[in-house]
Protein backbone atom coordinates (compact mmCIF):
# COMPACT_ATOMS: atom_id res chain seq x y z
CA UNK A 1 0.00 0.00 0.00
CA UNK A 2 2.85 2.38 0.89
CA UNK A 3 4.31 1.70 -2.54
CA UNK A 4 1.00 2.73 -4.20
CA UNK A 5 0.93 6.00 -2.24
CA UNK A 6 4.10 7.03 -4.06
CA UNK A 7 2.56 6.46 -7.50
CA UNK A 8 0.79 9.44 -9.24
CA UNK A 9 -1.89 7.09 -10.56
CA UNK A 10 -3.17 6.52 -7.01
CA UNK A 11 -4.10 10.16 -6.63
CA UNK A 12 -5.47 10.25 -10.15
CA UNK A 13 -7.78 7.38 -9.22
CA UNK A 14 -8.98 9.25 -6.12
CA UNK A 15 -9.69 12.36 -8.21
CA UNK A 16 -11.54 10.26 -10.77
CA UNK A 17 -13.73 8.63 -8.09
CA UNK A 18 -14.53 12.02 -6.52
CA UNK A 19 -15.54 13.42 -9.93
CA UNK A 20 -17.86 10.45 -10.52
CA UNK A 21 -19.46 10.88 -7.07
CA UNK A 22 -19.86 14.64 -7.66
CA UNK A 23 -21.62 14.19 -11.00
CA UNK A 24 -24.00 11.51 -9.70
CA UNK A 25 -24.82 13.64 -6.66
CA UNK A 26 -25.54 16.70 -8.81
CA UNK A 27 -27.71 14.68 -11.20
CA UNK A 28 -29.81 13.38 -8.31
CA UNK A 29 -30.10 16.88 -6.81
CA UNK A 30 -31.10 18.36 -10.19
CA UNK A 31 -34.12 16.05 -10.26
CA UNK A 32 -34.64 16.65 -13.97
CA UNK A 33 -33.01 13.47 -15.34
CA UNK A 34 -34.80 10.09 -15.16
CA UNK A 35 -33.23 7.72 -12.62
CA UNK A 36 -32.63 5.06 -15.29
CA UNK A 37 -30.36 7.48 -17.16
CA UNK A 38 -28.51 8.39 -13.95
CA UNK A 39 -28.06 4.69 -13.14
CA UNK A 40 -26.68 4.02 -16.64
CA UNK A 41 -24.17 6.89 -16.34
CA UNK A 42 -23.09 5.65 -12.90
CA UNK A 43 -22.73 2.05 -14.11
CA UNK A 44 -20.56 2.94 -17.11
CA UNK A 45 -18.38 5.33 -15.09
CA UNK A 46 -17.86 2.86 -12.23
CA UNK A 47 -17.08 0.00 -14.62
CA UNK A 48 -14.35 2.05 -16.31
CA UNK A 49 -13.08 3.13 -12.91
CA UNK A 50 -13.04 -0.51 -11.73
CA UNK A 51 -11.05 -1.65 -14.76
CA UNK A 52 -8.52 1.14 -14.20
CA UNK A 53 -8.16 0.27 -10.50
CA UNK A 54 -7.71 -3.43 -11.22
CA UNK A 55 -4.95 -2.72 -13.69
CA UNK A 56 -3.35 -0.23 -11.31
CA UNK A 57 -3.14 -2.53 -8.28
CA UNK A 58 -2.43 -5.80 -10.13
CA UNK A 59 1.19 -6.81 -10.31
CA UNK A 60 3.51 -6.69 -12.09
CA UNK A 61 3.55 -2.90 -12.62
CA UNK A 62 4.70 -2.18 -16.16
CA UNK A 63 5.00 1.10 -18.01
CA UNK A 64 2.44 0.04 -20.61
CA UNK A 65 -0.05 -0.93 -17.92
CA UNK A 66 0.40 2.50 -16.30
CA UNK A 67 -0.09 4.24 -19.65
CA UNK A 68 -3.30 2.29 -20.22
CA UNK A 69 -4.58 3.20 -16.71
CA UNK A 70 -3.98 6.90 -17.38
CA UNK A 71 -5.71 6.58 -20.76
CA UNK A 72 -8.83 5.48 -18.86
CA UNK A 73 -8.62 7.76 -15.81
CA UNK A 74 -7.78 11.02 -17.60
CA UNK A 75 -10.70 11.20 -20.09
CA UNK A 76 -13.07 9.73 -17.47
CA UNK A 77 -12.17 12.46 -14.97
CA UNK A 78 -12.43 15.21 -17.61
CA UNK A 79 -15.87 13.98 -18.73
CA UNK A 80 -17.11 13.71 -15.12
CA UNK A 81 -15.86 17.18 -14.17
CA UNK A 82 -17.27 18.69 -17.37
CA UNK A 83 -20.59 16.97 -16.75
CA UNK A 84 -20.64 18.25 -13.17
CA UNK A 85 -20.12 21.83 -14.39
CA UNK A 86 -22.88 21.45 -16.97
CA UNK A 87 -25.36 19.98 -14.46
CA UNK A 88 -24.55 22.71 -11.92
CA UNK A 89 -25.21 25.39 -14.58
CA UNK A 90 -28.47 23.67 -15.54
CA UNK A 91 -29.57 23.66 -11.92
CA UNK A 92 -28.74 27.36 -11.73
CA UNK A 93 -30.81 27.95 -14.89
CA UNK A 94 -33.88 26.23 -13.46
CA UNK A 95 -33.68 28.40 -10.36
CA UNK A 96 -33.30 31.54 -12.48
CA UNK A 97 -36.34 30.65 -14.60
CA UNK A 98 -38.53 30.10 -11.56
CA UNK A 99 -39.67 33.26 -9.77
CA UNK A 100 -38.13 33.35 -6.29
CA UNK A 101 -40.97 32.91 -3.80
CA UNK A 102 -43.41 34.16 -6.45
CA UNK A 103 -42.12 37.73 -6.71
CA UNK A 104 -42.01 40.38 -9.40
CA UNK A 105 -40.31 43.77 -9.58
CA UNK A 106 -42.05 47.04 -10.44
CA UNK A 107 -40.11 50.23 -11.20
CA UNK A 108 -41.62 53.55 -10.12
CA UNK A 109 -40.11 56.99 -10.83
CA UNK A 110 -40.42 60.64 -9.83
CA UNK A 111 -40.72 62.75 -12.99
CA UNK A 112 -40.24 66.48 -13.53
CA UNK A 113 -40.45 68.49 -16.78
CA UNK A 114 -37.31 68.18 -18.91
CA UNK A 115 -36.53 71.89 -18.50
CA UNK A 116 -37.03 71.88 -14.72
CA UNK A 117 -34.14 72.96 -12.51
CA UNK A 118 -35.02 70.25 -9.95
CA UNK A 119 -32.39 67.51 -9.86
CA UNK A 120 -33.13 65.52 -6.68
CA UNK A 121 -35.82 64.57 -4.16
CA UNK A 122 -34.38 66.99 -1.61
CA UNK A 123 -35.17 69.91 -3.92
CA UNK A 124 -38.88 68.99 -3.71
CA UNK A 125 -38.99 69.94 -0.02
CA UNK A 126 -42.33 71.61 0.76
CA UNK A 127 -43.62 71.25 -2.82
CA UNK A 128 -46.75 69.52 -4.15
CA UNK A 129 -46.40 66.11 -5.82
CA UNK A 130 -49.03 64.33 -7.92
CA UNK A 131 -49.26 60.57 -8.24
CA UNK A 132 -51.31 58.00 -10.13
CA UNK A 133 -52.27 54.69 -8.58
CA UNK A 134 -55.00 52.07 -8.71
CA UNK A 135 -56.34 49.55 -6.23
CA UNK A 136 -54.25 46.87 -7.95
CA UNK A 137 -51.04 48.93 -7.85
CA UNK A 138 -49.60 50.46 -4.71
CA UNK A 139 -46.07 51.19 -5.95
CA UNK A 140 -46.59 54.97 -5.72
CA UNK A 141 -47.06 54.54 -1.98
CA UNK A 142 -43.58 53.00 -1.78
CA UNK A 143 -42.08 56.06 -3.47
CA UNK A 144 -43.95 58.35 -1.06
CA UNK A 145 -42.34 56.35 1.78
CA UNK A 146 -38.96 57.08 0.16
CA UNK A 147 -39.60 60.81 0.58
CA UNK A 148 -40.21 60.28 4.31
CA UNK A 149 -37.13 58.06 4.58
CA UNK A 150 -34.97 60.86 3.17
CA UNK A 151 -36.60 63.48 5.41
CA UNK A 152 -38.32 65.34 2.55
CA UNK A 153 -41.70 66.83 3.50
CA UNK A 154 -44.12 67.18 0.58
CA UNK A 155 -47.81 67.67 -0.18
CA UNK A 156 -49.25 64.81 -2.28
CA UNK A 157 -52.36 64.60 -4.44
CA UNK A 158 -53.77 61.42 -6.03
CA UNK A 159 -55.13 61.50 -9.58
CA UNK A 160 -57.56 58.96 -11.10
CA UNK A 161 -55.72 58.62 -14.41
CA UNK A 162 -52.55 59.64 -16.18
CA UNK A 163 -53.96 62.39 -18.42
CA UNK A 164 -55.12 64.74 -15.60
CA UNK A 165 -51.88 63.96 -13.76
CA UNK A 166 -49.81 65.11 -16.76
CA UNK A 167 -52.12 68.10 -17.26
CA UNK A 168 -51.54 69.11 -13.63
CA UNK A 169 -47.78 68.97 -14.19
CA UNK A 170 -48.06 71.01 -17.37
CA UNK A 171 -50.24 73.60 -15.62
CA UNK A 172 -47.72 73.71 -12.74
CA UNK A 173 -50.33 72.62 -10.21
CA UNK A 174 -47.71 70.07 -9.12
CA UNK A 175 -43.93 70.29 -9.31
CA UNK A 176 -43.39 66.58 -9.99
CA UNK A 177 -45.34 63.38 -10.55
CA UNK A 178 -44.95 59.76 -9.43
CA UNK A 179 -45.72 57.02 -11.98
CA UNK A 180 -44.46 53.65 -13.12
CA UNK A 181 -41.69 53.97 -15.69
CA UNK A 182 -43.06 51.30 -18.09
CA UNK A 183 -46.47 53.04 -18.08
CA UNK A 184 -45.01 56.41 -19.06
CA UNK A 185 -42.85 54.81 -21.75
CA UNK A 186 -45.66 52.68 -23.20
CA UNK A 187 -48.18 55.50 -23.36
CA UNK A 188 -45.60 57.87 -24.86
CA UNK A 189 -44.78 55.40 -27.63
CA UNK A 190 -48.29 54.21 -28.44
CA UNK A 191 -50.93 56.76 -27.48
CA UNK A 192 -49.66 60.13 -28.53
CA UNK A 193 -48.31 61.43 -25.24
CA UNK A 194 -45.17 62.45 -27.12
CA UNK A 195 -47.04 65.70 -27.83
CA UNK A 196 -46.92 66.57 -24.12
CA UNK A 197 -43.90 68.13 -22.48
CA UNK A 198 -40.83 65.86 -22.24
CA UNK A 199 -40.26 64.31 -18.82
CA UNK A 200 -37.11 63.52 -16.86
CA UNK A 201 -36.80 61.02 -14.02
CA UNK A 202 -34.97 62.33 -10.94
CA UNK A 203 -35.48 59.26 -8.75
CA UNK A 204 -36.21 55.58 -9.35
CA UNK A 205 -37.25 52.86 -6.93
CA UNK A 206 -37.65 49.15 -7.61
CA UNK A 207 -40.47 47.61 -5.62
CA UNK A 208 -40.63 43.86 -5.00
CA UNK A 209 -44.14 42.42 -4.72
CA UNK A 210 -44.85 39.00 -3.22
CA UNK A 211 -47.38 36.70 -4.86
CA UNK A 212 -49.26 33.63 -3.65
CA UNK A 213 -48.81 30.59 -5.92
CA UNK A 214 -51.98 28.89 -4.63
CA UNK A 215 -52.80 25.38 -5.83
CA UNK A 216 -50.27 25.62 -8.68
CA UNK A 217 -47.40 25.09 -6.20
CA UNK A 218 -48.40 21.45 -5.63
CA UNK A 219 -49.85 20.61 -9.05
CA UNK A 220 -48.48 17.47 -10.75
CA UNK A 221 -47.78 18.94 -14.19
CA UNK A 222 -46.98 15.53 -15.69
CA UNK A 223 -50.49 14.16 -15.05
CA UNK A 224 -52.89 17.06 -14.51
CA UNK A 225 -53.91 19.49 -17.29
CA UNK A 226 -52.86 23.07 -16.53
CA UNK A 227 -52.90 26.56 -17.98
CA UNK A 228 -50.03 28.98 -18.54
CA UNK A 229 -50.32 32.69 -19.32
CA UNK A 230 -47.41 33.72 -21.58
CA UNK A 231 -46.68 37.45 -21.62
CA UNK A 232 -43.97 38.91 -23.81
CA UNK A 233 -42.35 42.06 -25.07
CA UNK A 234 -40.06 42.65 -28.05
CA UNK A 235 -38.26 45.49 -26.27
CA UNK A 236 -34.80 45.17 -24.73
CA UNK A 237 -34.67 45.05 -20.93
CA UNK A 238 -34.91 42.80 -17.91
CA UNK A 239 -37.58 40.12 -18.00
CA UNK A 240 -37.84 40.36 -14.20
CA UNK A 241 -39.42 43.82 -14.25
CA UNK A 242 -42.99 44.81 -15.12
CA UNK A 243 -43.54 46.22 -18.59
CA UNK A 244 -46.26 46.63 -21.18
CA UNK A 245 -46.96 43.32 -22.93
CA UNK A 246 -46.92 43.12 -26.71
CA UNK A 247 -47.82 39.42 -26.60
CA UNK A 248 -50.43 37.73 -24.41
CA UNK A 249 -51.01 34.02 -24.98
CA UNK A 250 -52.97 31.57 -22.88
CA UNK A 251 -51.48 28.08 -23.22
CA UNK A 252 -53.72 25.18 -22.19
CA UNK A 253 -51.61 22.04 -21.67
CA UNK A 254 -52.76 18.43 -21.34
CA UNK A 255 -49.61 16.39 -20.52
CA UNK A 256 -51.38 13.02 -20.72
CA UNK A 257 -52.78 13.53 -24.24
CA UNK A 258 -49.81 15.69 -25.35
CA UNK A 259 -52.07 18.54 -26.48
CA UNK A 260 -51.38 22.27 -26.29
CA UNK A 261 -53.88 24.99 -27.17
CA UNK A 262 -52.48 28.50 -27.68
CA UNK A 263 -55.04 31.31 -27.44
CA UNK A 264 -53.63 34.57 -28.82
CA UNK A 265 -54.99 37.72 -27.15
CA UNK A 266 -54.00 41.04 -28.80
CA UNK A 267 -52.47 43.70 -26.57
CA UNK A 268 -55.35 46.04 -27.55
CA UNK A 269 -57.95 43.65 -26.04
CA UNK A 270 -60.32 45.63 -23.80
CA UNK A 271 -60.45 44.13 -20.30
CA UNK A 272 -60.95 45.66 -16.87
CA UNK A 273 -61.44 49.15 -18.42
CA UNK A 274 -57.93 48.95 -19.80
CA UNK A 275 -55.82 47.64 -22.65
CA UNK A 276 -54.57 44.13 -21.92
CA UNK A 277 -51.01 45.20 -22.78
CA UNK A 278 -51.04 47.97 -20.18
CA UNK A 279 -52.17 45.64 -17.39
CA UNK A 280 -48.74 44.03 -17.52
CA UNK A 281 -47.28 47.24 -16.10
CA UNK A 282 -49.26 46.64 -12.92
CA UNK A 283 -47.91 43.11 -12.64
CA UNK A 284 -48.42 39.61 -14.00
CA UNK A 285 -50.95 38.90 -11.23
CA UNK A 286 -53.22 41.66 -12.55
CA UNK A 287 -53.18 40.28 -16.11
CA UNK A 288 -53.81 36.83 -14.68
CA UNK A 289 -56.83 37.94 -12.64
CA UNK A 290 -58.30 39.92 -15.54
CA UNK A 291 -58.11 37.01 -18.00
CA UNK A 292 -59.37 34.49 -15.45
CA UNK A 293 -62.47 36.62 -15.15
CA UNK A 294 -62.79 37.37 -18.88
CA UNK A 295 -62.30 33.76 -20.09
CA UNK A 296 -63.80 32.05 -17.04
CA UNK A 297 -60.82 29.71 -16.61
CA UNK A 298 -58.28 29.39 -13.77
CA UNK A 299 -54.71 30.26 -14.78
CA UNK A 300 -52.16 28.11 -12.97
CA UNK A 301 -48.86 29.65 -14.07
CA UNK A 302 -47.42 32.74 -15.70
CA UNK A 303 -44.41 33.04 -18.00
CA UNK A 304 -42.74 36.33 -18.93
CA UNK A 305 -40.80 36.23 -22.21
CA UNK A 306 -38.44 38.78 -23.75
CA UNK A 307 -38.81 37.95 -27.44
CA UNK A 308 -35.92 40.22 -28.47
CA UNK A 309 -33.36 38.15 -26.55
CA UNK A 310 -35.18 34.85 -26.85
CA UNK A 311 -34.86 34.85 -30.65
CA UNK A 312 -31.17 34.15 -29.97
CA UNK A 313 -32.26 30.57 -29.26
CA UNK A 314 -33.34 30.14 -32.88
CA UNK A 315 -29.80 29.60 -34.18
CA UNK A 316 -29.08 27.10 -31.40
CA UNK A 317 -32.17 25.15 -32.48
CA UNK A 318 -30.92 25.05 -36.05
CA UNK A 319 -33.50 27.61 -37.24
CA UNK A 320 -37.30 27.52 -37.22
CA UNK A 321 -39.92 26.99 -39.88
CA UNK A 322 -42.87 29.39 -40.03
CA UNK A 323 -45.95 29.67 -42.21
CA UNK A 324 -46.02 33.27 -43.47
CA UNK A 325 -49.58 34.22 -44.40
CA UNK A 326 -48.71 37.41 -46.25
CA UNK A 327 -45.67 38.41 -48.33
CA UNK A 328 -44.05 41.69 -47.24
CA UNK A 329 -40.87 43.72 -47.55
CA UNK A 330 -39.09 45.33 -44.58
CA UNK A 331 -37.69 48.86 -44.35
CA UNK A 332 -34.26 47.43 -45.15
CA UNK A 333 -35.67 45.81 -48.32
CA UNK A 334 -35.58 42.28 -46.89
CA UNK A 335 -38.35 40.16 -48.44
CA UNK A 336 -40.47 37.55 -46.70
CA UNK A 337 -42.38 35.51 -49.27
CA UNK A 338 -45.77 33.93 -48.57
CA UNK A 339 -45.74 30.27 -47.48
CA UNK A 340 -43.28 28.10 -45.57
CA UNK A 341 -40.08 29.95 -44.60
CA UNK A 342 -36.97 28.85 -42.73
CA UNK A 343 -35.63 31.60 -40.42
CA UNK A 344 -32.40 32.07 -38.50
CA UNK A 345 -32.21 34.23 -35.34
CA UNK A 346 -31.64 37.52 -37.15
CA UNK A 347 -34.47 36.87 -39.60
CA UNK A 348 -36.81 35.81 -36.78
CA UNK A 349 -36.19 39.06 -34.89
CA UNK A 350 -36.78 41.11 -38.05
CA UNK A 351 -40.00 39.18 -38.68
CA UNK A 352 -41.24 39.87 -35.13
CA UNK A 353 -40.49 43.59 -35.38
CA UNK A 354 -41.70 44.31 -38.92
CA UNK A 355 -44.40 41.79 -39.82
CA UNK A 356 -47.53 43.72 -40.91
CA UNK A 357 -50.35 42.90 -38.53
CA UNK A 358 -54.05 42.56 -39.15
CA UNK A 359 -55.97 45.12 -37.01
CA UNK A 360 -57.96 42.27 -35.44
CA UNK A 361 -54.77 40.27 -34.72
CA UNK A 362 -51.93 42.66 -33.79
CA UNK A 363 -49.85 39.83 -32.31
CA UNK A 364 -49.42 38.06 -35.64
CA UNK A 365 -45.63 38.37 -36.07
CA UNK A 366 -44.80 37.54 -32.45
CA UNK A 367 -47.32 34.69 -32.39
CA UNK A 368 -45.96 33.03 -35.54
CA UNK A 369 -42.34 33.06 -34.30
CA UNK A 370 -43.15 32.14 -30.70
CA UNK A 371 -45.34 29.16 -31.67
CA UNK A 372 -42.63 27.88 -34.04
CA UNK A 373 -40.07 28.15 -31.24
CA UNK A 374 -42.35 26.30 -28.80
CA UNK A 375 -42.82 23.47 -31.30
CA UNK A 376 -39.04 23.18 -31.81
CA UNK A 377 -38.24 23.30 -28.08
CA UNK A 378 -40.84 20.61 -27.34
CA UNK A 379 -39.25 18.24 -29.85
CA UNK A 380 -36.91 15.60 -28.45
CA UNK A 381 -34.13 16.88 -30.75
CA UNK A 382 -34.05 20.17 -28.82
CA UNK A 383 -32.74 18.35 -25.74
CA UNK A 384 -29.39 17.96 -27.53
CA UNK A 385 -29.10 21.77 -27.70
CA UNK A 386 -30.04 22.39 -24.07
CA UNK A 387 -26.52 23.38 -23.01
CA UNK A 388 -26.21 26.03 -25.70
CA UNK A 389 -29.65 27.60 -25.18
CA UNK A 390 -29.71 27.66 -21.37
CA UNK A 391 -27.91 31.01 -20.98
CA UNK A 392 -30.34 32.66 -23.41
CA UNK A 393 -33.29 31.10 -21.59
CA UNK A 394 -32.11 32.51 -18.27
CA UNK A 395 -32.04 36.04 -19.71
CA UNK A 396 -35.29 35.71 -21.65
CA UNK A 397 -37.80 33.82 -19.50
CA UNK A 398 -39.19 33.94 -15.99
CA UNK A 399 -42.00 31.72 -14.74
CA UNK A 400 -44.08 31.15 -11.60
CA UNK A 401 -43.67 27.41 -12.17
CA UNK A 402 -41.35 25.88 -9.58
CA UNK A 403 -37.93 24.41 -10.35
CA UNK A 404 -39.21 20.97 -9.39
CA UNK A 405 -42.17 21.21 -11.80
CA UNK A 406 -39.92 22.31 -14.66
CA UNK A 407 -37.67 19.35 -13.88
CA UNK A 408 -40.66 16.97 -13.88
CA UNK A 409 -41.67 18.17 -17.37
CA UNK A 410 -38.12 17.70 -18.67
CA UNK A 411 -37.96 14.18 -17.24
CA UNK A 412 -41.35 13.31 -18.72
CA UNK A 413 -40.33 14.44 -22.19
CA UNK A 414 -36.98 12.62 -22.02
CA UNK A 415 -38.67 9.37 -21.03
CA UNK A 416 -41.65 9.47 -23.37
CA UNK A 417 -40.21 11.42 -26.34
CA UNK A 418 -43.76 11.69 -27.66
CA UNK A 419 -44.79 14.37 -30.19
CA UNK A 420 -47.16 17.12 -29.08
CA UNK A 421 -50.23 18.40 -30.93
CA UNK A 422 -50.24 22.20 -31.10
CA UNK A 423 -53.37 24.22 -31.97
CA UNK A 424 -53.41 28.02 -32.31
CA UNK A 425 -56.56 30.10 -31.85
CA UNK A 426 -56.81 33.85 -32.41
CA UNK A 427 -59.66 35.77 -30.78
CA UNK A 428 -61.83 38.09 -32.81
CA UNK A 429 -63.69 41.26 -31.95
CA UNK A 430 -64.53 44.77 -33.08
CA UNK A 431 -62.45 47.93 -32.86
CA UNK A 432 -64.05 50.62 -30.70
CA UNK A 433 -63.07 53.82 -28.95
CA UNK A 434 -63.18 53.35 -25.19
CA UNK A 435 -62.02 55.19 -22.11
CA UNK A 436 -59.08 53.32 -20.64
CA UNK A 437 -57.89 53.71 -17.08
CA UNK A 438 -54.31 54.96 -17.49
CA UNK A 439 -55.22 57.72 -19.96
CA UNK A 440 -58.66 58.76 -18.74
CA UNK A 441 -59.62 59.43 -22.36
CA UNK A 442 -60.77 57.50 -25.43
CA UNK A 443 -58.44 55.30 -27.48
CA UNK A 444 -58.89 52.38 -29.90
CA UNK A 445 -59.32 48.97 -28.28
CA UNK A 446 -60.44 45.50 -29.39
CA UNK A 447 -63.72 44.45 -27.77
CA UNK A 448 -64.22 40.67 -27.79
CA UNK A 449 -67.64 39.50 -28.90
CA UNK A 450 -69.68 36.89 -27.02
CA UNK A 451 -69.43 34.34 -29.84
CA UNK A 452 -65.63 34.45 -29.73
CA UNK A 453 -65.59 34.06 -25.96
CA UNK A 454 -67.89 31.02 -26.12
CA UNK A 455 -65.77 29.42 -28.87
CA UNK A 456 -62.55 29.94 -26.93
CA UNK A 457 -64.06 28.66 -23.67
CA UNK A 458 -65.28 25.50 -25.44
CA UNK A 459 -61.83 24.81 -26.93
CA UNK A 460 -60.15 25.36 -23.57
CA UNK A 461 -62.59 23.04 -21.87
CA UNK A 462 -62.04 20.37 -24.56
CA UNK A 463 -58.26 20.31 -23.95
CA UNK A 464 -58.59 20.35 -20.15
CA UNK A 465 -61.04 17.43 -20.23
CA UNK A 466 -59.41 15.41 -23.04
CA UNK A 467 -58.75 11.83 -22.01
CA UNK A 468 -60.62 12.20 -18.71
Amino acid sequence: MKENLKRPGFYGAILSFCSIATLIGLLIRLDAIPLRFIALVALIALLLFGVACRLFFKRPHTIWKNVFVWMIITPLTIVMLGGSWYVAKTNELLWSLSMKEGTYVSEVCVYVPQNSAIQSLQELQGKRIGYYETDEDQTSVEMLKQFKKEGVSIESSAYPSLTPLLDALKAKKVEAIIAQRPLIEALTQEDGLQETQPLRAIATKKVKVELNRGRSATLDVTKTPFTVLIMGTNEYGSVNENSANTVNILAVVNPQDKKILLVSLPKETYVWNNKLGYLGIQGTHVVRQALEQELDVPIDYTVRVNLTTMTGIVDQLGGIEIDNKQAFETKSKQKFEQGKLWLDAKQALTYVQECPNDPSNPNQGEMVVLSAMIEKILSSKALAHFETIQSVLGESIQTSMSKEQIGDLVKMQMLQRAPWTLEIVSVEGRLEEKDIEPLGEKTNVLVLDDQTLRRVEQKIDAVLRAGS
